[in-house]
């Protein structure tokens, strides 16, 4: 049965998680349709099994090379023979031991998490799915659950406004003097070491994303947990960019969000805004409103105070997701017997992160909810 549509029919967690649930075969493609941009998710009984991308950053060797796990003549051989033969860059590496096949799954399994991850973050876009199995290829075999890659893509979609409105492409940022120290510090500490001494006061942001083989998402998070723990700081030249105007029309996205009724969007914007301590007309009132209506939605189309949430999968694929704080928090208080209004309480958290980290597990596929006849 082959399936497409577009992502306001269908979001790309709703999307993963159908292959799995109906363990499917073949490839999935999604495209931007406006930037071009293409991945094509490959599915093997439900898992994802590889993600390629038209887009050059992307290429397995350039990552590979930029954290240091072999060099660009030992890339370039491997594409020769690929050319000749057929197997994969990956595969060769380990073959002629360039490279572990621990180091091979590893790298192969993080690259192919943050491209599919990426797609998340797009603000349209449509996809295919074709049936027809993948022909076996000579690579390093992979097994990805999408239940762990949608979660991950949902904690980005819910951080994205927040990174992108506190850190522009426009923005330029400088290395302090102090010392990396990846202990706890960062989501990924290996990004966060390699963004650093290339933080130099010239560099945008957006120069670096297009220098650099990780999502936008990933660069800018490695940038923000920097100046976080004061690695990094906000460069003099900044000071030219029109930084409130760009606020003001972050203010109207949300504003735009709010009148197509996307609550969740104008609250995380808001939010954002709010953080940053500008005086912005109208966001006092703009910021309880959007909130209040956000519970409102949420109590409406997706789950109740007396609803009873239970988790929806296994023990083992339980332990090998990779939980935010919070959502490990909030999970950990799901037991098949409490409602969500006595989840939120147990959990101790504002209302509003108990309620964000339900919908994500929801939407992940992580929870569900017990049958509760409507009165």
């Amino acid at each position: 049965m082959s399936l497409s549509g577009t992502f306001e029919s269908m979001p790309m967690a709703d999307l993963i998680q159908w292959a799995r649930a109906a363990r499917r075969n073949g490839v999935i493609t999604v495209r931007h349709p406006r930037e071009g941009t293409e991945r094509r998710i490959c599915l093997e009984n439900g898992t994802i099994s590889a993600c390629a991308s038209n887009d050059s950053r992307d290429h397995y060797g350039n990552y590979l090379v930029r954290l240091g796990y072999c060099s660009e003549e030992d890339v370039n051989r491997s594409l020769q023979i690929q050319r000749e033969t057929g197997v994969m860059v990956g595969q060769i590496l380990v073959m002629v031991e360039k490279l572990t096949r621990d180091d091979a799954v590893t790298t192969l399994t993080e690259k192919t998490t943050d491209n599919v991850c990426d797609v998340f973050l797009w603000d349209e876009g449509t996809f295919e799915y074709d049936p027809k199995p993948v022909p076996p290829r000579k690579m390093v075999e992979l097994s990805i659950d999408p239940i762990g890659v949608a979660l991950e893509g949902l904690r980005r979609a819910g951080a994205w406004n927040s990174l992108r409105i506190r850190f522009h492409r426009d923005s330029i940022l400088e290395a302090t003097d102090a010392s990396f120290s990846a202990a706890g510090e960062y989501e990924n500490p290996r990004v966060a070491r390699i963004v650093l001494p290339l933080l130099d006061g010239q560099r945008t942001i957006g120069r670096l994303c297009r220098e650099l083989p990780f999502s936008e998402y990933s660069v800018i998070e490695a940038v923000s947990e920097l100046a976080r723990t004061g690695l990094a700081r906000t460069s003099d030249v900044s000071a030219a960019i029109p930084r409130r105007q760009r606020l003001e029309e972050n203010f109207a996205e949300a504003a735009a969000a709010e009148k197509r009724g996307d609550w969740g969007t104008a609250v995380q914007i808001l939010e954002a805004l709010d953080a940053l301590h500008w005086e912005i007309p109208g966001l006092a009132e703009a910021l309880p409103r959007a909130r209040v209506r956000y519970k409102q939605n949420l109590y409406e189309t997706a789950f109740r105070p007396e609803d009873v949430p239970i988790v929806a999968i296994g023990e083992e694929a339980a332990e090998r997701l990779k939980l935010t704080p919070i959502d490990g928090f909030v999970l950990s208080r799901v037991d098949g017997h409490g409602t969500v209004a006595e989840v939120i309480r147990m959990s101790a958290l504002a209302e509003m992160d108990a309620l964000r980290s339900l919908k994500r597990l929801l939407d992940a596929g992580v929870i569900r909810f017990l049958p509760h006849p409507r009165a």
